[in-house]
Formats: C-alpha cells, sequence, structure tokens
C-alpha cells in the first residue's frame, strides 16, 4: 500500500502549472487481502475496453471480468469477480476511468476573479455482494498558486439498486475567463471477502448533471457560459457526451483515487 501511495503522489507534481489537455484514461487492477500484490491488469488512453482473465491462487481458479466506456460528461464501467471457493487471496478487483476536459467559465462584470463550482455527478447502477461506486472530481487553475490537483472522495457500497448524485461543493478555486483543467473520475470495486460472486454493473450510468459556478464571494453566478477544448457543449445541467482520448493526468488521477479507496476498505482515513 505505501508503494502505490508514493507512486500516485509523486505523479500529482508532474501536472503543477500546466493544463494537460482534454481526455480519456481507463485502468483495472486486482490486489489481494494484505495489499501484499498488485496488479495493474489494463492501462489504456481508448474511450471503451474489455478485459476478461482467470487467475490462479492457491489452487484456485478465479474468473475476473470487467468492461469500460467513458465520455466528456460520461463515465461506465462493470466489474466482476467469480471466487467459487471462497479464497479472498485475491480479495479486490475493480478498475475505472477518468474524463478530463479543459474548460473556460465566463459571465458578465467577472473576468480575471475567482470563482468556485459545485459539480453533481448522478450514479445508477446494481450491485451483487460486496461491491462499490466511487466518484472523485479533479480541477487545477492556470492562474496565480491555483495550479495544484484538488479531489474529492465520494463513496457508495451496495448490495441490489443504486441511485445516487453525488454532489461535490469544495472551494477549488478556477479563474472566470482563464482556462482551466475538470474532470472526473469513477470507479468500480468488488470485494471478495466471503462472497462467491460479485458484480458491480454501472456501465453507462456515471453522468455529470450538474455545474453551478459561484463568485469569490460563494454568490451563485446566473448567465454563465462555458467553452471547452474538446468543443463539448457544457452548461449548468451538465453536457451531452463526446468521444476523445487521454494521458499521464488520467494515471494520476485513477492511481490516487483508487488508493484512497484502498485506505477506505482498511479502516483508514484519508
Amino acid at each position: 500500500m505505501t508503494k502505490l501511495a508514493i507512486c500516485a503522489f509523486a505523479a500529482l507534481p508532474l501536472f503543477a502549472g500546466s493544463i494537460p489537455g482534454p481526455g480519456f484514461f481507463e485502468a483495472l487492477s486486482i490486489w489481494d487481502t494484505n495489499n501484499t500484490h498488485f496488479q495493474f491488469l489494463v492501462q489504456t488512453n481508448q474511450s471503451s475496453f474489455g478485459y476478461s482473465n482467470t487467475f490462479t491462487a492457491n489452487n484456485h481458479q478465479i474468473p475476473v471480468s470487467a468492461n469500460g466506456v467513458v465520455s466528456y460528461g460520461s463515465n461506465g464501467f462493470f466489474a466482476q469477480v467469480m471466487n467459487p471457493s471462497v479464497d479472498t487471496f485475491y480479495s479486490q478487483f475493480g478498475g475505472g476511468n477518468t474524463w478530463g476536459d479543459d474548460l473556460i467559465i465566463n459571465a458578465p462584470g467577472l473576468t480575471g476573479t475567482a470563482g468556485t463550482l459545485m459539480v453533481s455527478v448522478a450514479v445508477k447502477g446494481t450491485g451483487v455482494g460486496t461491491e462499490s461506486a466511487n466518484v472523485n472530481t479533479f480541477w487545477q487553475d492556470s492562474v496565480g498558486s491555483d495550479t495544484q490537483l484538488h479531489t474529492s472522495n465520494s463513496q457508495v457500497t451496495s448490495s441490489g439498486t443504486v441511485n445516487t448524485t453525488f454532489t461535490f461543493t469544495i472551494g477549488a478555486k478556477f479563474h472566470y475567463g482563464s482556462p482551466f483543467s475538470f474532470g472526473v473520475t469513477m470507479n468500480v470495486l468488488d470485494a471478495i471477502g466471503l462472497e462467491s460472486l460479485t458484480t458491480g454493473d454501472f456501465l453507462h450510468t456515471g453522468l455529470l448533471t450538474g455545474l453551478q459556478p459561484f463568485d469569490s464571494s460563494s454568490n451563485a453566478v446566473s448567465g454563465a457560459t462555458f467553452s471547452s477544448a474538446s468543443g463539448t457543449s457544457y452548461s449548468t445541467a451538465g453536457v451531452v457526451p463526446e468521444p476523445g482520448s487521454m494521458g499521464m493526468l488520467g494515471v494520476a488521477v485513477l492511481m490516487l483515487s483508487l488508493w484512497r479507496v484502498r485506505r477506505h476498505r482498511s479502516g483508514v482515513s484519508c
């Protein structure tokens, strides 16, 4: 766990002071009960992927499968692990994807001033066994000292139907009229535990449903307009998704979010 944490945080400063550009990233991983065996199974800068494999652990076969789709404003992921022996050697399996875009928000009389953004992401899906959907938002300003990555984390764990909206209201700043990088990461994780079959089905279901800007005095701003490097049309009501591709920023965000989930699962606060 320590090694992954170091890798995650070491990657983040690479992006300080820079705007990485729009695109996508997907990754898939599996790790064991003691966090001593961690594997990134798939890493891709594609908008969709599929994966299946069978692992042999303690003389038992553990089939896994996953597929994911991502576009601007939309994350979807499916992960399933079967463990007929109820062996917990490989205890957690899952993956996630990230979309990121460069936005400019304009509003009358606010050019050059700082603002904050309230972000809403609606998640719907189903789960069998012990599974979770995890959502992170991040953004990065190009003005002054507001060049660090800001992340927030919210998680839902359920066996059955999931229908919830994550709302992020942290005060990470952007500046009106200046570009900033913004995006969403979604992870789906299956914990084997004592379950023989665990499924997290959140395919095509993580949708950006709200972008509400505020001014420097925390007043909601009306009449704001959005423009983006990808050409995607954003509004206060979310976005109509379009396809694209991503790079290293997705690696850093996914590694960080997976590490935070592992700490959560281990009972360690972030």
